[in-house]
């Protein structure tokens, strides 16, 4: 069987292989940048390099959404298979700014937070999930951000970089972002679907819609409740 060491969406070494997974056809990867997930054994077998799998200009989001994933439930944990990763993308809240960005951080700390004053590690190495960043020094300068605009205090840490913990002003802010919106995150398309228009909506109208933040949904394929 094919052995890997190293984490097939960000290329880290720093990775435990757990061997095949039960009742699966596969690898148990556990990254500390990533999280955990599986990979089957002919993904592996097709995709031997890092970054032949996934695409390298989006492994960040990919990173991130894994990652959340892993932490939250172990009964949720990524399987891939060749290109599920385009699925597990697809209609996922990623953030398309900087103030998107920083909300992530400061609702991710909230999740973190077990009490008041708790201050939680933030390492610039392995915790890029929290603003869904590319590299250290985006997250340094958006962990600054947040500082500088008094939603968190921040601690050194020796080991790690930082502690940060939510200020009162960062718990409104993550109080705002947690209210019931009324506003909807998708937009339904309502036209003509044939073969000839296919490329059209695929090429055209969906990707420029999710790059306003917006999921696409086409009219024939929103789901109905049905009525006898």
């Amino acid at each position: 069987m094919t052995e890997t060491n190293f984490c097939r969406i960000c290329g880290s070494q720093k990775v435990q292989n757990k061997g095949c997974v039960q009742n699966k056809d596969g690898y148990y990867i556990d990254c500390n940048q990533c999280g955990s997930y599986t990979i089957s054994g002919d993904t592996l077998r097709c995709f031997p390099n890092p970054n032949e799998l996934f695409p390298g200009d989006r492994w960040h989001e990919l990173s991130a959404t894994v990652r959340r994933r892993s932490k939250r439930n172990k009964d949720t944990e990524v399987h891939f298979k060749n290109e599920d990763w385009e699925k597990l993308l697809d209609g996922q809240s990623i953030p398309r700014d900087p103030m998107q960005q920083l909300d992530s951080i400061l609702l991710e700390l909230a999740d973190l937070q077990k009490d008041l004053g708790d201050f939680r590690s933030v390492s610039a190495t392995e915790d890029l999930y929290l603003g869904f960043c590319k590299n250290k020094q985006e997250l340094k300068k958006l962990v600054g951000w947040a500082k500088q605009s008094g939603y968190i205090d921040t601690q050194a840490d020796q080991n790690m970089g930082t502690r940060a913990v939510l200020s009162l002003d960062g718990w409104q802010r993550v109080n705002e972002l947690q209210k019931p919106s009324t506003s909807s995150e998708q937009a339904f398309v309502s036209m003509w679907f044939t073969e000839s228009t296919d490329d059209v909506y695929k090429e055209g109208i969906k990707p420029a819609i999710e790059h306003n933040g917006l999921k696409a949904i086409r009219i024939d394929e929103k789901p109905h409740n049905e009525k006898n």
